[in-house]
């Protein structure tokens, strides 16, 4: 499908994508049109939407959210979303090796290793956790990302960290964010929850 995300934050801490066939919307609230799926994407509190770019093409929607105080170019922590719409035949696990390739053609020292991760709303899905402490002129950074397959778009959310890698208690909190992230046809009570 060649659709859009829609993005509503429907209750604090919680961001709704939804990919429309239509059209793009910023809504606050609920979604204004049906939707096949949508991806639930728990945030902290003070995390807002900082930037966003659809792909003319339609092979890419992208969302980063900050922290309050904080932009996409000096960020500490970022929440990033993206939506594949032309990568839905791919399994997470061939899109997350192509991932990880290109950090490592990117920085050769990345520490890449994979993290537990069970099926969202019964759709594949893969984790894993990256730590960058050389590479070049880039700050370190440390990302935990995870990949979920669903019905009409391959999904990647990250959460990552620069230039100090997360406190254990911020990458459990990472963790438990991303245990609860859902995929799941608009409508359906798992993404009421």
């Amino acid at each position: 499908l060649g659709g859009r995300v829609a993005l509503a934050r429907r209750r604090a801490g919680t961001i709704q994508f939804a990919l429309l066939p239509v059209a793009l919307a910023l809504v606050t609230g609920t979604a204004l049109a049906q939707s096949p799926q949508a991806l639930v994407v728990p945030t902290p509190l003070e995390f807002a939407l900082a930037w966003s770019h659809d792909k003319p093409d339609g092979s890419l929607q992208m969302r980063e959210f900050v922290p309050q105080g904080q932009t996409v170019e000096t960020w500490q922590q970022m929440i990033t979303v993206q939506h594949f719409p032309k990568l839905s035949q791919v399994e997470p696990q061939a899109l997350l090796g192509r991932w990880t390739q290109s950090v490592l053609a990117a920085c050769p020292k990345a520490q890449i290793s994979r993290e537990p991760q069970s099926p969202v709303n019964g759709h594949p899905a893969m984790r894993v956790y990256v730590h960058v402490t050389d590479c070049g002129a880039r700050a370190p950074e440390s990302i935990l990302a995870v990949v979920i397959k669903g019905a009409d778009a391959m999904h990647m959310v990250q959460h990552a960290w620069r230039p100090t890698p997360p406190t254990r208690e911020q990458l459990q909190a990472a963790r438990v964010s991303f245990d609860r992230v859902r995929l799941c046809a608009t409508g359906d009570a798992a993404c009421a929850r």
